[in-house]
């Protein structure tokens, strides 16, 4: 395959699970918001069934690479743009947004999101779904607005104990680097961890095992699921039991926790 036709593959490639109401969802992309730092816009995937003036909660999608080499947004890939459709097929609004400082225009769609926000979002059920180096970007959401939970895959997450693995994944991918801050800032916040138990992403599964560890240690809110066997990124090749499982449970765990 030459890099061309692999690049088109990786723009196309979806997640291989589907829902009742997935052919129903609304898309608005592109969509304009406030931010000082800089132009940001999002892109909105409502519930078919969302009535005007009704307000659902939202799942907010983490993007945290500033490019990626793609000649596009990873918003704009198949592979954000069918969790957003699975997302709102649960029954929450699912946003993803795109600008060119991620932890910035993270923040800035949350401050969007306020009382009188025009998205049909309910500012108070607010969570948060990010997978591998886009993590350290929710994890920054995380640690300074309130969300009611988090559900992180295969994620990169921050580093811990003199260790430098997610700072070099960052350095040599172009994801926004981790953030630093306290574990027991994320005391209040429920945390699902899928890990991918065959991942081979350079330092990532030490990195993340050492963060587990310290959740655990701290008697932090945090769940986790092994997909044994799985490569980073299971959700986008043919499931098996196990990774279509992963799917569903990361689904529910969002829905459950923002009252959907």
């Amino acid at each position: 395959m030459s890099d061309e036709d692999a690049r088109a593959a990786m723009i196309a490639r979806t997640v291989d699970y589907a829902l009742p109401g997935t052919d129903d969802v609304v898309v608005r992309r592109g969509v304009p918001i406030a931010a000082a730092h800089g132009p940001v816009v999002i892109d909105i995937y409502s519930p078919g069934d969302l009535r005007p003036g009704e307000r659902r909660p939202a799942v907010l999608i983490a993007i945290g690479f500033p490019t990626a080499d793609l000649d596009r947004s990873l918003k704009d890939i198949g592979a954000y743009r069918s969790w957003g459709r699975l997302i709102a097929a649960s029954g929450a609004i699912a946003i993803a947004h795109a600008g060119g400082s991620p932890i910035e225009d993270l923040r800035a769609v949350a401050a969007a999101l306020g009382p009188d926000n025009p998205f049909g979002v309910d500012p108070g059920r607010l969570a948060l779904w990010a997978c591998s180096g886009n993590a350290p970007t929710g994890m920054a959401l995380l640690a300074q607005t309130h969300v009611r939970a988090a559900a992180l895959l295969y994620p990169y997450t921050i580093d811990l104990d003199g260790h430098a693995e997610v700072a070099a994944a960052a350095a040599r991918f172009g994801c926004a680097p981790p953030p630093s801050f306290p574990l027991a800032t994320l005391r209040a916040v429920p945390l699902l961890i899928v890990r991918a138990g065959a991942d081979t992403m350079p330092g990532l599964n030490p990195s993340l095992d050492r963060f587990i560890g310290a959740a655990l240690a701290a008697d932090l809110p945090i769940a986790i699921t092994n997909v044994a066997g799985a490569p980073h990124g299971f959700d986008l090749y043919p499931q098996t039991p196990p990774s279509r499982a992963a799917i569903a449970h990361v689904l529910a765990f969002l829905i459950a926790h923002v009252g959907g």
